[in-house]
Protein backbone atom coordinates (compact mmCIF):
# COMPACT_ATOMS: atom_id res chain seq x y z
CA UNK A 1 0.00 0.00 0.00
CA UNK A 2 2.68 2.43 0.46
CA UNK A 3 3.23 2.93 -3.37
CA UNK A 4 -0.47 4.09 -3.59
CA UNK A 5 -0.15 6.80 -0.27
CA UNK A 6 2.77 7.96 -1.98
CA UNK A 7 1.46 8.45 -5.28
CA UNK A 8 -1.85 9.92 -3.69
CA UNK A 9 0.30 12.50 -1.22
CA UNK A 10 2.19 12.94 -4.73
CA UNK A 11 -1.31 13.79 -6.89
CA UNK A 12 -2.69 15.75 -4.09
CA UNK A 13 0.52 18.01 -4.09
CA UNK A 14 2.14 18.20 -7.33
CA UNK A 15 1.48 21.56 -9.49
CA UNK A 16 3.48 22.86 -12.56
CA UNK A 17 2.42 26.63 -12.75
CA UNK A 18 5.63 27.84 -13.89
CA UNK A 19 5.17 25.79 -16.94
CA UNK A 20 1.67 24.97 -18.05
CA UNK A 21 -1.36 26.62 -17.66
CA UNK A 22 -3.43 23.59 -16.66
CA UNK A 23 -0.66 23.27 -13.66
CA UNK A 24 -3.47 21.92 -11.28
CA UNK A 25 -4.66 19.54 -13.37
CA UNK A 26 -2.60 18.17 -16.32
CA UNK A 27 0.24 17.66 -13.91
CA UNK A 28 -2.18 15.16 -11.20
CA UNK A 29 -3.00 13.10 -14.45
CA UNK A 30 -0.01 12.10 -15.46
CA UNK A 31 1.08 11.10 -11.55
CA UNK A 32 -2.47 9.25 -11.64
CA UNK A 33 -2.04 7.86 -14.66
CA UNK A 34 1.48 6.57 -13.79
CA UNK A 35 0.55 5.32 -10.66
CA UNK A 36 -2.26 3.08 -12.33
CA UNK A 37 -0.39 1.48 -14.88
CA UNK A 38 2.50 0.61 -12.82
CA UNK A 39 0.24 -1.12 -10.27
CA UNK A 40 -1.32 -3.23 -13.13
CA UNK A 41 0.56 -6.78 -13.20
CA UNK A 42 0.35 -6.79 -9.25
CA UNK A 43 -2.96 -6.12 -9.33
CA UNK A 44 -3.82 -9.51 -11.78
CA UNK A 45 -1.48 -11.35 -10.05
CA UNK A 46 -3.43 -10.29 -6.78
CA UNK A 47 -6.66 -11.05 -8.39
CA UNK A 48 -5.95 -14.74 -9.09
CA UNK A 49 -5.74 -15.56 -6.07
CA UNK A 50 -8.62 -13.70 -4.80
CA UNK A 51 -11.37 -14.79 -7.47
CA UNK A 52 -13.10 -17.09 -4.66
CA UNK A 53 -13.66 -14.20 -2.44
CA UNK A 54 -17.58 -13.17 -2.88
CA UNK A 55 -16.82 -9.36 -2.28
CA UNK A 56 -13.44 -9.17 -4.67
CA UNK A 57 -15.80 -10.91 -7.17
CA UNK A 58 -18.36 -8.41 -6.80
CA UNK A 59 -16.16 -5.36 -6.47
CA UNK A 60 -14.02 -6.23 -9.41
CA UNK A 61 -16.88 -7.27 -11.55
CA UNK A 62 -18.45 -3.47 -11.29
CA UNK A 63 -15.21 -2.23 -11.91
CA UNK A 64 -14.90 -3.83 -15.22
CA UNK A 65 -18.25 -2.85 -16.04
CA UNK A 66 -17.89 0.59 -15.45
CA UNK A 67 -15.00 0.62 -17.69
CA UNK A 68 -16.43 -1.67 -20.47
CA UNK A 69 -19.25 1.48 -20.48
CA UNK A 70 -17.33 4.05 -20.48
CA UNK A 71 -15.13 2.57 -23.75
CA UNK A 72 -18.53 2.01 -25.52
CA UNK A 73 -19.65 5.40 -24.72
CA UNK A 74 -16.14 6.68 -26.23
CA UNK A 75 -17.19 4.86 -29.92
CA UNK A 76 -20.96 5.93 -29.99
CA UNK A 77 -20.43 9.20 -28.73
CA UNK A 78 -20.31 12.68 -30.89
CA UNK A 79 -17.90 13.73 -28.26
CA UNK A 80 -14.29 14.44 -29.71
CA UNK A 81 -12.15 11.33 -28.65
CA UNK A 82 -9.73 13.60 -27.04
CA UNK A 83 -11.86 15.06 -24.85
CA UNK A 84 -13.35 12.32 -23.66
CA UNK A 85 -9.75 10.37 -23.34
CA UNK A 86 -8.35 13.13 -20.88
CA UNK A 87 -11.57 15.01 -20.05
CA UNK A 88 -12.46 18.57 -20.64
CA UNK A 89 -9.94 21.55 -20.33
CA UNK A 90 -10.07 22.31 -16.24
CA UNK A 91 -11.22 19.09 -15.27
CA UNK A 92 -9.84 16.17 -16.15
CA UNK A 93 -12.27 13.78 -15.51
CA UNK A 94 -12.08 11.32 -18.72
CA UNK A 95 -11.37 8.16 -19.74
CA UNK A 96 -8.05 8.04 -18.52
CA UNK A 97 -8.93 9.49 -14.88
CA UNK A 98 -11.81 6.84 -14.07
CA UNK A 99 -10.08 4.40 -15.54
CA UNK A 100 -6.61 5.10 -12.74
CA UNK A 101 -8.76 5.58 -10.02
CA UNK A 102 -10.46 2.53 -10.81
CA UNK A 103 -7.57 0.49 -10.76
CA UNK A 104 -6.11 1.81 -7.73
CA UNK A 105 -9.54 0.86 -6.36
CA UNK A 106 -9.05 -2.31 -7.20
CA UNK A 107 -5.36 -3.11 -6.32
CA UNK A 108 -6.79 -1.38 -3.34
CA UNK A 109 -9.36 -3.80 -2.43
CA UNK A 110 -6.73 -6.84 -2.78
CA UNK A 111 -3.82 -5.65 -1.03
CA UNK A 112 -5.21 -3.78 2.03
CA UNK A 113 -4.83 -4.57 5.18
CA UNK A 114 -5.96 -3.29 9.05
CA UNK A 115 -2.31 -1.86 9.96
CA UNK A 116 -2.46 0.35 6.47
CA UNK A 117 -4.99 2.55 8.04
CA UNK A 118 -2.61 4.45 9.99
CA UNK A 119 -0.40 4.94 7.15
CA UNK A 120 -3.19 6.17 5.03
CA UNK A 121 -4.17 8.64 7.64
CA UNK A 122 -0.36 9.94 7.46
CA UNK A 123 -0.93 10.07 4.01
CA UNK A 124 -4.03 12.53 4.38
CA UNK A 125 -2.86 14.32 6.83
CA UNK A 126 0.72 15.11 5.17
CA UNK A 127 -1.57 16.44 2.02
CA UNK A 128 -3.80 18.52 4.18
CA UNK A 129 -1.46 20.13 6.15
CA UNK A 130 0.83 21.22 3.24
CA UNK A 131 -2.27 22.48 1.28
CA UNK A 132 -3.93 24.39 3.75
CA UNK A 133 -0.66 25.93 4.96
CA UNK A 134 0.03 26.95 1.12
CA UNK A 135 -3.66 28.04 1.50
CA UNK A 136 -3.19 30.16 4.57
CA UNK A 137 0.53 32.07 2.46
CA UNK A 138 -2.12 32.57 -0.52
CA UNK A 139 -4.54 34.61 1.78
CA UNK A 140 -1.51 36.30 3.54
CA UNK A 141 -0.47 37.27 -0.41
CA UNK A 142 2.45 35.23 0.25
CA UNK A 143 2.53 33.30 -3.58
CA UNK A 144 5.76 31.94 -4.85
CA UNK A 145 3.57 31.64 -8.63
CA UNK A 146 1.44 33.55 -10.39
CA UNK A 147 -1.90 31.87 -10.85
CA UNK A 148 -4.26 32.44 -12.71
CA UNK A 149 -7.66 32.06 -11.21
CA UNK A 150 -10.69 33.78 -10.78
CA UNK A 151 -11.17 32.41 -7.61
CA UNK A 152 -11.30 34.39 -4.39
CA UNK A 153 -7.31 33.26 -4.26
CA UNK A 154 -7.27 30.22 -1.61
CA UNK A 155 -6.90 27.18 -3.76
CA UNK A 156 -3.97 25.71 -2.42
CA UNK A 157 -3.12 22.54 -4.52
CA UNK A 158 -6.38 21.29 -5.00
CA UNK A 159 -7.72 23.98 -7.63
CA UNK A 160 -10.15 26.46 -5.69
CA UNK A 161 -11.57 27.09 -2.42
CA UNK A 162 -14.75 24.39 -2.42
CA UNK A 163 -11.85 21.67 -3.06
CA UNK A 164 -9.81 22.64 -0.75
CA UNK A 165 -12.26 23.10 2.13
CA UNK A 166 -13.62 20.03 1.49
CA UNK A 167 -10.13 18.05 1.68
CA UNK A 168 -9.95 20.11 4.95
CA UNK A 169 -13.62 17.73 6.07
CA UNK A 170 -12.17 14.54 4.66
CA UNK A 171 -8.99 14.91 6.20
CA UNK A 172 -9.76 16.53 9.57
CA UNK A 173 -11.06 13.47 11.84
CA UNK A 174 -8.19 10.89 10.20
CA UNK A 175 -5.61 13.53 10.86
CA UNK A 176 -6.60 13.85 14.23
CA UNK A 177 -6.81 9.99 15.08
CA UNK A 178 -3.60 9.94 13.31
CA UNK A 179 -2.20 12.39 15.78
CA UNK A 180 -3.43 10.59 18.83
CA UNK A 181 -0.51 8.03 18.84
CA UNK A 182 1.92 10.61 19.46
CA UNK A 183 3.71 11.80 22.62
CA UNK A 184 2.23 15.74 22.86
CA UNK A 185 -0.86 14.75 20.78
CA UNK A 186 -2.80 17.48 22.52
CA UNK A 187 -0.25 20.60 21.95
CA UNK A 188 0.21 18.74 18.17
CA UNK A 189 -3.87 18.32 17.91
CA UNK A 190 -4.69 22.03 18.84
CA UNK A 191 -2.09 23.58 16.35
CA UNK A 192 -3.43 21.34 13.29
CA UNK A 193 -6.69 21.68 14.22
CA UNK A 194 -6.38 25.18 14.30
CA UNK A 195 -4.84 25.34 10.69
CA UNK A 196 -7.45 23.35 9.29
CA UNK A 197 -10.30 25.17 10.77
CA UNK A 198 -8.04 28.50 9.54
CA UNK A 199 -8.55 27.07 6.05
CA UNK A 200 -12.03 26.48 6.34
CA UNK A 201 -12.37 30.16 7.59
CA UNK A 202 -10.49 31.67 4.97
CA UNK A 203 -12.08 29.66 2.01
CA UNK A 204 -15.24 30.90 3.01
CA UNK A 205 -17.14 27.55 1.58
CA UNK A 206 -20.22 26.57 3.37
CA UNK A 207 -19.89 23.17 1.93
CA UNK A 208 -16.87 22.85 3.93
CA UNK A 209 -18.26 23.28 7.61
CA UNK A 210 -21.35 20.79 6.67
CA UNK A 211 -19.14 18.28 5.51
CA UNK A 212 -16.71 18.85 8.22
CA UNK A 213 -19.95 18.73 10.86
CA UNK A 214 -21.19 15.93 8.99
CA UNK A 215 -17.70 14.02 9.20
CA UNK A 216 -17.77 14.72 13.15
CA UNK A 217 -21.47 14.10 14.09
CA UNK A 218 -20.58 10.64 12.14
CA UNK A 219 -17.58 9.75 14.53
CA UNK A 220 -19.07 10.78 17.79
CA UNK A 221 -22.67 8.91 16.96
CA UNK A 222 -20.54 5.59 16.21
CA UNK A 223 -18.64 6.34 19.49
CA UNK A 224 -21.74 6.60 21.52
CA UNK A 225 -23.03 3.67 20.28
CA UNK A 226 -20.60 1.12 20.76
CA UNK A 227 -20.30 2.49 24.24
CA UNK A 228 -23.55 1.13 24.82
CA UNK A 229 -25.31 4.72 26.10
CA UNK A 230 -28.21 4.25 24.20
CA UNK A 231 -29.58 7.40 26.22
CA UNK A 232 -26.95 9.60 25.11
CA UNK A 233 -26.55 7.66 21.48
CA UNK A 234 -30.43 8.77 21.38
CA UNK A 235 -30.17 12.25 22.77
CA UNK A 236 -26.78 13.04 20.20
CA UNK A 237 -28.93 11.74 17.23
CA UNK A 238 -31.83 13.33 17.62
CA UNK A 239 -29.35 16.79 17.77
CA UNK A 240 -28.12 15.42 14.72
CA UNK A 241 -31.24 15.13 12.95
CA UNK A 242 -32.53 18.10 13.97
CA UNK A 243 -29.50 19.93 12.93
CA UNK A 244 -29.14 18.62 9.45
CA UNK A 245 -33.32 19.52 9.13
CA UNK A 246 -32.46 23.31 9.77
CA UNK A 247 -29.20 23.65 7.80
CA UNK A 248 -31.25 21.74 4.66
CA UNK A 249 -34.19 24.09 5.20
CA UNK A 250 -31.45 27.28 5.76
CA UNK A 251 -29.82 26.21 2.40
CA UNK A 252 -33.21 26.39 0.80
CA UNK A 253 -33.81 29.95 2.52
CA UNK A 254 -36.05 28.90 5.26
CA UNK A 255 -35.57 28.82 8.58
CA UNK A 256 -33.29 30.36 11.28
CA UNK A 257 -30.07 29.55 9.63
CA UNK A 258 -31.10 31.20 5.92
CA UNK A 259 -28.98 33.78 6.06
CA UNK A 260 -26.06 31.99 6.24
CA UNK A 261 -26.47 29.29 4.26
CA UNK A 262 -28.65 29.79 1.40
CA UNK A 263 -26.51 30.87 -1.45
CA UNK A 264 -27.87 31.90 -5.31
CA UNK A 265 -25.53 28.62 -6.41
CA UNK A 266 -29.16 26.68 -4.81
CA UNK A 267 -31.31 27.95 -7.35
CA UNK A 268 -28.70 27.62 -9.69
CA UNK A 269 -28.17 23.85 -9.22
CA UNK A 270 -31.88 23.41 -9.46
CA UNK A 271 -31.06 24.22 -13.15
CA UNK A 272 -28.57 22.47 -13.88
CA UNK A 273 -29.96 19.25 -12.83
CA UNK A 274 -33.17 20.41 -14.78
CA UNK A 275 -31.00 20.46 -17.83
CA UNK A 276 -29.28 17.35 -16.68
CA UNK A 277 -32.53 15.47 -16.84
CA UNK A 278 -33.53 16.58 -19.98
CA UNK A 279 -29.50 15.15 -21.63
CA UNK A 280 -30.57 12.06 -19.56
CA UNK A 281 -34.21 11.69 -21.18
CA UNK A 282 -32.86 12.20 -24.45
CA UNK A 283 -29.66 9.87 -24.28
CA UNK A 284 -30.63 7.31 -21.83
CA UNK A 285 -28.18 4.54 -22.96
CA UNK A 286 -24.70 6.16 -22.99
CA UNK A 287 -25.06 10.05 -22.56
CA UNK A 288 -23.39 12.78 -24.58
CA UNK A 289 -20.23 11.89 -23.72
CA UNK A 290 -17.58 11.47 -21.21
CA UNK A 291 -16.92 14.72 -19.42
CA UNK A 292 -18.84 16.37 -22.55
CA UNK A 293 -22.01 17.94 -20.86
CA UNK A 294 -20.65 21.48 -21.57
CA UNK A 295 -21.25 20.81 -25.34
CA UNK A 296 -24.97 20.49 -24.79
CA UNK A 297 -25.71 21.86 -21.38
CA UNK A 298 -27.68 25.38 -23.49
CA UNK A 299 -28.98 23.01 -26.29
CA UNK A 300 -31.31 21.53 -23.41
CA UNK A 301 -31.62 23.60 -20.47
CA UNK A 302 -35.13 24.75 -20.63
CA UNK A 303 -36.55 28.24 -21.27
CA UNK A 304 -37.51 29.39 -17.81
CA UNK A 305 -33.75 27.91 -17.10
CA UNK A 306 -32.49 30.34 -19.68
CA UNK A 307 -34.20 33.72 -18.49
CA UNK A 308 -33.20 32.52 -15.17
CA UNK A 309 -30.00 32.62 -13.81
CA UNK A 310 -28.47 32.12 -17.43
CA UNK A 311 -25.16 29.93 -15.76
CA UNK A 312 -23.36 28.11 -18.54
CA UNK A 313 -22.11 24.65 -17.02
CA UNK A 314 -20.01 22.23 -17.96
CA UNK A 315 -20.72 19.45 -15.00
CA UNK A 316 -24.22 19.16 -13.67
CA UNK A 317 -22.91 19.55 -9.83
CA UNK A 318 -24.05 16.07 -9.06
CA UNK A 319 -22.16 12.52 -9.36
CA UNK A 320 -24.79 10.25 -10.26
CA UNK A 321 -26.53 13.26 -13.51
CA UNK A 322 -23.45 13.80 -14.33
CA UNK A 323 -22.38 10.08 -15.02
CA UNK A 324 -26.05 9.65 -16.46
CA UNK A 325 -25.84 12.54 -18.61
CA UNK A 326 -22.24 11.82 -19.85
CA UNK A 327 -22.08 7.81 -19.89
CA UNK A 328 -25.49 6.66 -19.60
CA UNK A 329 -28.18 5.48 -16.68
CA UNK A 330 -25.73 1.97 -16.76
CA UNK A 331 -22.50 4.49 -16.09
CA UNK A 332 -24.37 6.18 -13.01
CA UNK A 333 -25.99 2.61 -11.35
CA UNK A 334 -22.83 0.93 -11.50
CA UNK A 335 -21.25 3.98 -9.42
CA UNK A 336 -24.34 4.18 -7.21
CA UNK A 337 -23.64 0.27 -6.92
CA UNK A 338 -20.27 0.80 -5.77
CA UNK A 339 -20.55 3.77 -3.49
CA UNK A 340 -23.80 0.96 -1.78
CA UNK A 341 -21.45 -1.91 -1.88
CA UNK A 342 -18.86 0.37 0.65
CA UNK A 343 -21.23 1.37 2.81
CA UNK A 344 -22.54 -2.49 2.98
CA UNK A 345 -19.14 -3.29 3.44
CA UNK A 346 -18.66 -0.87 6.08
CA UNK A 347 -21.46 -2.86 8.39
CA UNK A 348 -19.97 -6.26 7.68
CA UNK A 349 -16.36 -4.99 9.10
CA UNK A 350 -18.18 -3.33 12.76
CA UNK A 351 -20.51 -6.50 13.38
CA UNK A 352 -17.50 -8.87 12.81
CA UNK A 353 -14.97 -6.31 14.96
CA UNK A 354 -18.13 -5.85 17.32
CA UNK A 355 -16.79 -2.70 19.02
CA UNK A 356 -15.82 0.57 18.62
CA UNK A 357 -12.62 1.46 16.98
CA UNK A 358 -11.21 4.75 16.50
CA UNK A 359 -9.29 3.85 12.68
CA UNK A 360 -12.82 2.38 11.30
CA UNK A 361 -14.77 5.63 12.76
CA UNK A 362 -12.21 7.39 11.52
CA UNK A 363 -12.61 5.69 7.71
CA UNK A 364 -16.21 6.16 7.87
CA UNK A 365 -15.73 9.88 8.94
CA UNK A 366 -13.26 10.52 5.96
CA UNK A 367 -15.90 8.68 3.28
CA UNK A 368 -18.89 10.70 4.36
CA UNK A 369 -17.79 14.21 3.42
CA UNK A 370 -17.28 12.99 -0.08
CA UNK A 371 -20.48 11.23 -0.43
CA UNK A 372 -22.37 14.61 0.74
CA UNK A 373 -20.03 17.00 -1.69
CA UNK A 374 -20.77 14.68 -4.86
CA UNK A 375 -24.77 15.07 -4.15
CA UNK A 376 -23.60 18.82 -4.77
CA UNK A 377 -20.84 19.78 -6.42
CA UNK A 378 -18.24 18.06 -8.83
CA UNK A 379 -15.04 17.01 -7.64
CA UNK A 380 -11.39 17.91 -7.92
CA UNK A 381 -9.09 14.59 -8.76
CA UNK A 382 -7.09 14.54 -5.41
CA UNK A 383 -10.34 14.56 -3.66
CA UNK A 384 -11.56 11.50 -6.05
CA UNK A 385 -8.33 9.78 -5.27
CA UNK A 386 -9.01 9.71 -1.56
CA UNK A 387 -11.92 8.60 -1.98
CA UNK A 388 -11.68 5.75 -4.28
CA UNK A 389 -8.73 4.73 -1.78
CA UNK A 390 -11.00 4.99 0.58
CA UNK A 391 -13.65 2.95 -0.81
CA UNK A 392 -11.20 0.48 -1.81
CA UNK A 393 -9.77 -0.01 1.49
CA UNK A 394 -13.10 -0.26 2.99
CA UNK A 395 -14.38 -3.22 0.53
CA UNK A 396 -11.24 -5.07 0.97
CA UNK A 397 -11.45 -5.08 4.68
CA UNK A 398 -14.60 -6.87 4.47
CA UNK A 399 -13.46 -9.34 2.02
CA UNK A 400 -10.86 -10.57 4.53
CA UNK A 401 -11.69 -13.22 7.39
CA UNK A 402 -9.79 -11.07 9.89
CA UNK A 403 -8.27 -7.55 10.69
CA UNK A 404 -4.80 -8.99 10.22
CA UNK A 405 -3.32 -11.26 7.27
CA UNK A 406 -0.49 -13.30 9.19
CA UNK A 407 2.48 -13.03 7.34
CA UNK A 408 4.07 -16.62 6.57
CA UNK A 409 7.90 -17.82 5.35
CA UNK A 410 6.33 -19.56 2.40
CA UNK A 411 4.03 -15.92 1.72
CA UNK A 412 6.97 -13.95 1.90
CA UNK A 413 8.99 -15.85 -0.52
CA UNK A 414 5.64 -16.12 -3.10
CA UNK A 415 5.93 -12.31 -2.33
CA UNK A 416 9.20 -11.48 -3.36
CA UNK A 417 8.71 -13.43 -6.28
CA UNK A 418 6.21 -11.83 -7.55
CA UNK A 419 7.16 -8.23 -6.65
CA UNK A 420 10.22 -9.29 -9.11
CA UNK A 421 7.65 -10.52 -12.08
CA UNK A 422 5.75 -7.89 -11.38
CA UNK A 423 8.09 -4.99 -11.71
CA UNK A 424 9.55 -6.29 -14.73
CA UNK A 425 6.27 -5.80 -16.17
CA UNK A 426 5.67 -2.19 -14.35
CA UNK A 427 8.18 -0.42 -16.32
CA UNK A 428 7.31 -0.40 -19.36
CA UNK A 429 3.38 0.45 -18.38
CA UNK A 430 5.01 3.35 -16.82
CA UNK A 431 6.48 4.54 -19.87
CA UNK A 432 3.10 3.69 -21.79
CA UNK A 433 1.49 6.41 -19.19
CA UNK A 434 3.60 8.89 -20.02
CA UNK A 435 3.64 8.13 -23.85
CA UNK A 436 -0.03 8.84 -23.27
CA UNK A 437 0.26 11.66 -21.23
CA UNK A 438 2.81 14.16 -22.07
CA UNK A 439 1.29 15.45 -25.08
CA UNK A 440 -1.57 16.51 -23.05
CA UNK A 441 0.97 18.24 -20.66
CA UNK A 442 3.13 19.72 -24.06
CA UNK A 443 0.23 21.45 -25.56
CA UNK A 444 -0.58 22.71 -22.66
CA UNK A 445 3.05 24.24 -22.12
CA UNK A 446 3.05 26.08 -25.54
CA UNK A 447 -0.32 27.67 -24.86
CA UNK A 448 0.84 29.39 -21.80
CA UNK A 449 4.24 30.19 -23.84
CA UNK A 450 2.23 31.67 -26.49
CA UNK A 451 0.29 33.72 -24.01
CA UNK A 452 3.19 34.78 -21.87
CA UNK A 453 5.13 35.67 -25.08
CA UNK A 454 2.80 37.11 -27.00
CA UNK A 455 3.53 35.27 -30.05
CA UNK A 456 0.59 34.90 -32.38
CA UNK A 457 2.09 32.09 -34.44
CA UNK A 458 2.60 29.67 -31.34
CA UNK A 459 -0.57 30.49 -30.04
CA UNK A 460 -2.06 28.83 -33.57
CA UNK A 461 0.48 25.85 -33.17
CA UNK A 462 -0.59 25.43 -29.40
CA UNK A 463 -4.10 25.47 -29.99
CA UNK A 464 -4.11 22.73 -32.92
CA UNK A 465 -1.49 20.57 -30.93
CA UNK A 466 -2.60 17.18 -30.07
CA UNK A 467 -4.68 16.52 -27.95
CA UNK A 468 -7.13 19.47 -29.33
CA UNK A 469 -9.05 21.19 -26.99
CA UNK A 470 -11.92 23.41 -26.97
CA UNK A 471 -10.87 25.76 -24.16
CA UNK A 472 -7.52 25.82 -25.53
CA UNK A 473 -8.88 26.87 -28.87
CA UNK A 474 -11.27 29.44 -27.28
CA UNK A 475 -8.96 30.81 -25.70
CA UNK A 476 -6.20 31.49 -28.01
CA UNK A 477 -8.77 32.29 -30.40
CA UNK A 478 -10.45 35.04 -28.34
CA UNK A 479 -6.82 36.37 -27.21
CA UNK A 480 -5.83 36.60 -30.98
CA UNK A 481 -9.37 38.60 -31.59
CA UNK A 482 -8.69 40.71 -29.14
CA UNK A 483 -5.56 41.99 -30.42
CA UNK A 484 -7.26 42.42 -34.14
CA UNK A 485 -5.50 39.40 -35.79
CA UNK A 486 -9.00 38.56 -36.95
CA UNK A 487 -7.37 36.43 -39.63
CA UNK A 488 -5.34 34.42 -37.00
CA UNK A 489 -8.12 34.35 -35.05
CA UNK A 490 -10.10 32.78 -37.84
CA UNK A 491 -8.07 30.30 -38.22
CA UNK A 492 -8.32 28.79 -34.51
CA UNK A 493 -11.94 29.39 -35.34
CA UNK A 494 -12.56 27.31 -38.40
CA UNK A 495 -9.86 24.63 -36.99
CA UNK A 496 -12.14 24.28 -33.31
CA UNK A 497 -15.19 24.06 -34.99
CA UNK A 498 -13.75 21.24 -37.28
CA UNK A 499 -12.11 19.69 -34.26
CA UNK A 500 -16.12 20.04 -32.10
CA UNK A 501 -18.93 21.24 -34.02
CA UNK A 502 -20.92 21.25 -31.09
CA UNK A 503 -19.07 23.51 -28.61
CA UNK A 504 -20.84 27.15 -28.24
CA UNK A 505 -17.87 29.75 -27.98
CA UNK A 506 -15.98 28.17 -30.85
CA UNK A 507 -18.35 29.22 -33.20
CA UNK A 508 -18.80 32.62 -31.86
CA UNK A 509 -14.70 32.65 -32.86
CA UNK A 510 -16.55 32.70 -36.38
CA UNK A 511 -19.81 34.99 -35.51
CA UNK A 512 -17.86 37.93 -34.67
CA UNK A 513 -14.52 37.56 -36.87
CA UNK A 514 -15.15 40.31 -39.70
CA UNK A 515 -12.21 38.13 -41.59
CA UNK A 516 -14.88 35.19 -42.05
CA UNK A 517 -16.82 35.34 -45.23
CA UNK A 518 -20.63 36.63 -44.94
CA UNK A 519 -21.68 32.51 -45.47
CA UNK A 520 -19.64 31.81 -42.94
CA UNK A 521 -20.97 33.83 -40.63
CA UNK A 522 -24.68 33.33 -41.53
CA UNK A 523 -24.04 29.22 -40.44
CA UNK A 524 -22.39 30.18 -37.42
CA UNK A 525 -25.57 31.95 -36.14
CA UNK A 526 -27.30 29.23 -36.99
CA UNK A 527 -25.53 26.81 -35.74
CA UNK A 528 -25.39 28.71 -32.73
CA UNK A 529 -29.28 29.34 -32.57
CA UNK A 530 -29.46 25.29 -32.53
CA UNK A 531 -27.16 25.00 -29.83
CA UNK A 532 -28.61 27.45 -27.69
CA UNK A 533 -31.97 27.90 -29.50
CA UNK A 534 -32.99 30.15 -26.18
CA UNK A 535 -30.40 32.94 -26.39
CA UNK A 536 -31.88 36.10 -27.26
CA UNK A 537 -28.67 37.73 -28.41
CA UNK A 538 -27.55 35.55 -30.63
CA UNK A 539 -31.18 35.37 -32.39
CA UNK A 540 -31.23 39.46 -32.50
CA UNK A 541 -27.46 39.76 -33.67
CA UNK A 542 -27.23 41.65 -37.11
CA UNK A 543 -24.18 41.82 -38.85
Amino acid sequence: MRKIIFGSVAVTLVATPWVSAEALIIPKIIVLACMALYIIPETFMNLRGNNANKLVVVSTSLIVLFIIQMMIVMVVSKAPFEQEFFGRTGRGLGFLTYFSLLTITSYTILKIKFSDLSKIFQGMFISCILSSTYSIFQFFGIDFFDWRTQTNGIIGTIGNPNFQSSFVAIAFVPTVIYLWNFKYKYLLISIIGSIFLFTLYICRSTQGYIALAAASSLYALLFLWFRRTKLIFGVALSFVILGSFIALTGMLNKGPLSFYLYKVSVRSRGEMWNTAYSIIKDNPLFGVGLDSVGDYSLKYRSQKTANGIDEYIDNVHNFLLQFAATGGIILALVYLTITILTFYSFIIIQRRHGKFDKNLAALAAAWLPFQLQSLISPAAIPTLLWNFVISGTVIGLAAKNSFEVISTENNNRKEKSRSLLTRTLSFPLVIIALFLTIPLFNADRLARLADTKKDALLAVKAAKSYPESVIRYNRLGAALYESGLYDLSLDIGRSAVKFNPDSYLTWILILVNPSATFEERIAAKEKLIEIDPYNKVIRDYKF
